[in-house]
């Protein structure tokens, strides 16, 4: 049980340390496309905090595959929602300040390209 719980904690501490960097990078790079609240209206890096996660979600379904006991798929699902709860409280704080199409598109993203990545670790 603790190795599952662990398996499924290394990707998410994936996903989430990848992102922190990734965001602060950005935005110490292109400073102007940002306003001071955080949020962008920059299409194309819209497009491209939608890129980012994707490959992200795959990383983390990959690695939580590989270090799950058994059952790598499913503990890769498992991770999924757990990606897909915790990205809905994210993308509900930031509903006004993001257009509607990337937070749709990101949280239809997260449970595929999780699963695919699990699907890649077995």
């Amino acid at each position: 049980m603790l190795k599952s719980i662990l398996s499924v904690a290394a990707g998410f501490s994936l996903w989430a340390v990848i992102w922190c960097l990734a965001n602060f990078l950005i935005q110490k790079l292109r400073p102007d496309d940002f306003r001071p609240d955080g949020s962008t209206d920059n299409n194309a890096l819209l497009v491209g905090f939608l890129v980012l996660p994707a490959l992200m979600c795959v990383a983390s379904g990959f690695t939580t595959a590989k270090l799950a006991p058994s059952g790598p798929a499913t503990h890769a699902l498992i991770l999924a929602f757990v990606f897909l709860a915790v990205g809905t409280a994210v993308q509900i704080a930031w509903w006004k300040v993001m257009p509607l199409w990337y937070h749709l598109i990101f949280l239809a993203s997260l449970v595929p390209f999780t699963c695919l990545g699990g699907i890649l670790g077995r």
